[in-house]
């Protein structure tokens, strides 16, 4: 399974196969930036950085 990490590493090796020429280092950077976005969801299943308690609007089981 991907992880975030891996998903930045594409964009880096685009940019070391293609050359800095080819490739500015901001725009390499924003790359792997905008490939690690999609993966930031999993803080909001992380538990221990976001606890919620069982039946509030984000946590799981029946409100009540």
């Amino acid at each position: 399974m991907a992880t975030i990490l891996s998903h930045a590493l594409v964009p880096l090796a685009i940019g070391l196969g293609l050359g800095r020429k080819t490739i500015p280092s901001r725009l390499l950077w924003l790359g792997v930036y905008a490939s690690m976005l999609p993966d930031l969801d999993v803080l909001g299943s992380v538990d221990v950085l976001f606890p919620v308690a069982p039946g509030r609007v984000l946590g799981q089981g029946e409100a009540g």
